[in-house]
């Protein structure tokens, strides 16, 4: 039986990651002898991604096409604050039906299924607008594993637990259905490259309800892997790195929130990567409810590097109270406090305009903002994504005056919740506010025309680029591009370089950065670039 997994996702062309759900599919499936998988990325390996799916289709014949669907938008409300239109959310569903219709038309023999987070936030209304009749709700490994159980014996798929079709009665929303079923280390994908982090998922779920997320209608327990399976996978990528003279590996720890429900299992994962001897080889970050978060926790994320992103949503009791979120302002003082006792390099992250938004608790959290202590960066996004089957979307059919975008009432298309003024506005307005303020930057990198520096080396190396083309992807990747800065694209670049083992023009990429970074990491990227130039002259593999 063929297997084909198609990584459908458009962003990869502005903020290229490895596709890591399809990775641990991937992993779930490829135990069997009977099965191939085979992977494909077509909106980063190609600037035609739908010629290039039906080319792949063509060639493999696979028997099942499992889509990817990350994302459905880019989710940044306001990307110009002096931009025309009521928001600027990039839909990028249509890109990504392209590519589906032109994979099942190339292979109508196939059965197709799609998943992923984007996927599982309004998956009926996705099985309806791409035509398919087969979806996997939430972490697929075991649904998907089933699936291909059931055809490579030639039965029809039945009920399987995660598994849902377009036209099942009754409510349409997913449910509790699904579980993490991770069975050993990820598989990587030998393509990815770490330049926006490696992705590592320690345990899926969240039982908060807050108000705009997804993960409410989903109604997901909270499900931990084995803290060994997770560290197995830390070191494999820490090895993976070092073999490639990459150093600190940067991973994301991807849970929906690294310390929930409690701190013992993220403890037990930190606890486990000191005494692996694994601490000084990474750099870290990942999502944080702001309680609980002790100092012992706290020492553990400075110990191993680690940036924690704090989900503070406001500063405002009142908005925190209406939109479900179980910390208050206290709890933001609390943990702002043990951050900075600590000295630990952090960020918190902050939404404006949402339900119960007033001028003042715009001014109570911007307040909260300029008070932040050293080392301690924020940043915030105005008006929020209303998504299908959300505590949010009810609140805005109650106040329909708050929201902007398309007029559909089921909230499927892109429509933007903001109070007490439209996004725009109120982003003028918070901007105004924490002028002068250098700690702090708006969130999110929004899809845009042009492809980032990452994706062009990606392409390029793969096509075997030679120096003078690489100089002049050098020259591109040092104008700035939407939040990225000339430096993070070229570190990008360079890992991107070096993963593929083309030394010659990782070395070139830290000599273009050192230009860039401050004073302090001068000499670091210098003495990478020497590095690289060594590991140019050994023979094939002698770098191990």
């Amino acid at each position: 039986m063929r297997v084909l997994l198609v990584h459908a996702n458009p962003y990869q062309q502005i903020f290229p990651v490895p596709a890591y759900g399809l990775e641990r599919i991937s992993t779930a499936v490829a135990e069997r002898d009977d099965v191939t998988v085979e992977l494909i990325d077509p909106f980063l390996e190609s600037t035609e991604p739908i010629g290039y799916t039906a080319e792949a289709v063509r060639r493999i014949q696979p028997d099942l096409i499992g889509f990817g669907i990350r994302i459905t938008e880019d989710l940044i409300p306001v990307a110009d604050v002096d931009g025309a239109g009521p928001h600027d959310v990039v839909w990028l569903l249509p890109d990504i039906a392209r590519v589906v219709q032109a994979a099942v038309e190339a292979a109508p023999q196939a059965v197709a299924v799609c998943g992923g987070a984007g996927f599982s936030a309004m998956p009926y209304e996705c099985l309806d607008y791409l035509g398919i009749d087969l979806g996997v709700v939430g972490a697929g490994e075991q649904t998907f594993a089933r699936l291909v159980d059931r055809l490579a014996a030639g039965q029809d798929p039945g009920v399987i637990p995660g598994l849902i079709r377009r036209d099942d009665p009754g409510p349409r929303i997913p449910g509790r259905a699904y579980q993490m079923g991770r069975g050993g280390p990820t598989r990587r994908d030998g393509r990815y490259a770490p330049c926006h982090d490696f992705p590592i998922r320690t345990r899926i779920g969240c039982a908060m309800v807050c108000s705009y997320c997804v993960i409410a209608s989903l109604e997901r327990a909270h499900q931990p892997a084995e803290v060994d399976v997770v560290l197995d996978e830390v070191a494999a990528a820490v090895a993976a790195t070092k073999s490639r003279g990459i150093g600190p590996t940067p991973l994301f720890f991807s849970d929906d929130e690294f310390n929930l429900p409690d701190e013992a299992h993220a403890i037990a994962i930190l606890e486990g990567i000191v005494a692996r001897g694994l601490a000084s080889h990474l750099i870290w970050n990942g999502y944080f409810h702001p309680q609980p978060f002790s100092d012992e926790l706290a020492r553990l994320v400075k110990a191993t590097n680690g940036r924690p992103q704090i989900t503070a949503d406001s500063a405002a009791d009142a908005v925190l109270a209406r939109n479900h979120k179980p910390h208050r302002r206290k709890t933001l003082d609390a943990v702002v406090d043990t951050l900075a006792r600590n000295h630990l390099d952090a960020e918190i992250v902050f939404m404006f305009g949402l339900p119960g938004e007033t001028h003042e608790t715009v001014a109570e959290t911007v307040e909260f903002i300029k008070a932040l202590p050293a080392g301690i960066r924020a940043s915030w996004a105005a008006g929020a994504r209303v998504f299908p089957h959300t505590p949010l979307a009810g609140l805005a059919d109650e106040h329909p005056e708050y929201v902007v975008g398309e007029a559909d009432p089921t909230r499927f298309r892109p429509t933007v919740y903001s109070s007490p003024v439209p996004p725009r506005e109120l982003a003028r307005n918070v901007t105004a506010a924490l002028e002068g303020q250098r700690h702090v930057q708006r969130y999110g990198a929004p899809f845009g025309e042009r492809v980032s520096a990452a994706v062009e080396a990606y392409r390029l190396v793969a096509d075997g680029a030679d120096r003078p083309t690489w100089a002049a992807l050098l020259t591109k990747a040092q104008e700035p591009h939407g939040i990225l800065e000339p430096s993070d694209q070229l570190q990008a670049v360079q890992y991107v370089a070096a993963w593929q083992r083309r030394f010659d023009l990782a070395s070139l990429a830290c000599k273009a950065a050192a230009r860039h970074a401050p004073r302090g990491r001068r000499a670091r990227l210098r003495a990478q670039g020497l590095v690289y130039t060594a590991l140019d002259k050994l023979p094939a593999g002698a770098g191990d």
